[in-house]
């Protein structure tokens, strides 16, 4: 969901539910939740607004649908420490192009680095043991479109002159219609 009250700033936000488990199996999460919330800025070139978008939120590890087994070490594999559920700092940031196609429709095309932030000491997924909380970087890229509230007006920012009615007052010019019989 986007809101651009005006100017160059809007505000964004996205929440995205994962209903099935995660990972090959074992799972060790039975669903995710994403939730980003920031804001994007960007000119609106005619119909065309590219922009910038910087947006921090949240990644929801659910408990592992089943139990799930893991070694005794220290530090533990990740999964095992996201398979007890838990909350993960996000960070997205990138660009993209909305495109206003007709009407009030228009068409998004996003990119960016969704940054996660995991807990530690842990071992990642490529085996390097993290001693501290590590961060991870997915790129992403997204095509979307919507519908705007209403129909956008003025989109080049220019300055409108005030309108006016220029029309002439309307007056009836029906004849009137006597009646002249003669007197006798």
């Amino acid at each position: 969901m986007s809101w651009r009250p005006g100017g160059l700033v809007g505000a964004d936000a996205e929440v995205t539910f994962y209903p099935s488990d995660f990972a090959d199996e074992p799972a060790f999460s039975s669903s995710r939740v994403e939730g980003l919330f920031g804001i994007t800025v960007g000119p609106r070139l005619g119909a065309i607004r590219p922009f910038a978008k910087f947006r921090p939120g949240f990644v929801r590890f659910a408990e592992a649908p089943d139990p799930f087994a893991c070694i005794a070490i220290f530090p533990p594999p990740i999964a095992c420490q996201l398979a007890a559920g838990h909350t993960a700092f996000a960070l997205d940031i990138g660009g993209g192009v909305e495109f206003q196609t007709s009407g009030n429709t228009f068409v998004r095309v996003d990119a960016g680095d969704r940054t996660l932030k995991y807990p530690g000491p842990v071992i990642d997924t490529d085996g390097t043991v993290q001693d501290e909380s590590f961060f991870s970087h997915d790129f992403r890229f997204q095509i979307g479109g919507g519908t705007c509230g209403s129909e956008p007006t003025n989109t080049n920012h220019q300055p409108q002159p005030p309108t006016t009615n220029h029309q002439p007052p309307t007056t009836n010019h029906q004849p009137r219609t006597t009646n002249h019989e003669p007197v006798v």
